[in-house]
């Protein structure tokens, strides 16, 4: 029984071992911040053609016009770490005229405050600096609606930046919060079979084992590879 219990405790000691480094190994890449935009709808609401246009006169708010596009932009904190005094900004392009832009929160009450930078507001732009931006897993999430008339196309380029940032297009599909969790899980459960096959071997080897089943090498490599990727995309 004594020896049986020394056979085991090695490859339990290393398997723990192996699940602390995949924890700090998470806990010090995951800490990233991470700005993302989902565009949810560019739509033509009205456009003129060339054969008709002396014919017919359209007007938004008292103001003629050709054309007249809504956009729709999602934008959420797919990091781990609260942004603040983040900037952001929406242009379109150089022919349009924004004649209305506003946002809506989630939640929205208790939100931190969003306003227009100093010079933000352009004829075809807008940029803002958001105070305080939460994790998309605490339940922050921003939608700007924009109004513009006159564009040429429906051209639209949202811009941030700041110390570590990565701003990218989000996926809500790839990013979802729940399949990450579970990747997590699993990456946690192979590090621990990983590691008691490692304790096994090493223990095996003192004792003057020196052959393993084909089974027990294929559990190894396989758990050493897909803990790798999993690591790898997790971290990516």
């Amino acid at each position: 029984m004594a020896k049986l219990a020394e056979k085991l405790i090695i490859p339990f000691i290393i398997a723990i071992i192996s699940i602390a480094a995949t924890f700090l190994i998470t806990s010090h890449f995951e800490k990233r911040a991470r700005l993302g935009y989902q565009l949810l709808s560019k739509t033509s609401l009205i456009e003129i053609k060339p054969d008709i246009r002396n014919k017919i006169k359209v007007f938004y708010e008292d103001k003629e016009t050709e054309k007249i596009y809504s956009f729709k932009v999602r934008v959420v904190n797919y990091g781990n770490v609260a942004l603040r005094n983040q900037k952001i900004s929406f242009q379109f392009d150089a022919g349009a005229q924004i004649i209305s832009d506003s946002f809506v929160t989630k939640p929205a009450e208790g939100f931190e405050e969003i306003s227009h930078t100093e010079g933000g507001v352009q004829s075809n732009k807008r940029e803002y600096i958001i105070s305080l931006l939460n994790p998309l897993k605490l339940g922050d999430e921003i939608i700007w609606n924009f109004i513009t008339i006159n564009n040429n196309s429906d051209y639209i380029k949202v811009s941030a930046r700041g110390e570590g940032l990565e701003f990218n297009v989000f996926d809500p599909i790839t990013k979802n919060e729940e399949i990450l969790s579970g990747l997590k899980g699993l990456t946690v459960l192979i590090a621990f079979i990983l590691g008691l096959c490692l304790g096994y071997l090493k223990q095996a080897y003192r004792t003057g084992k020196k052959k393993f089943s084909k089974k027990f090498w294929a559990l190894l490599l396989i758990s050493g590879v897909l803990e790798f990727i999993l690591l790898i995309y997790l971290f990516k």
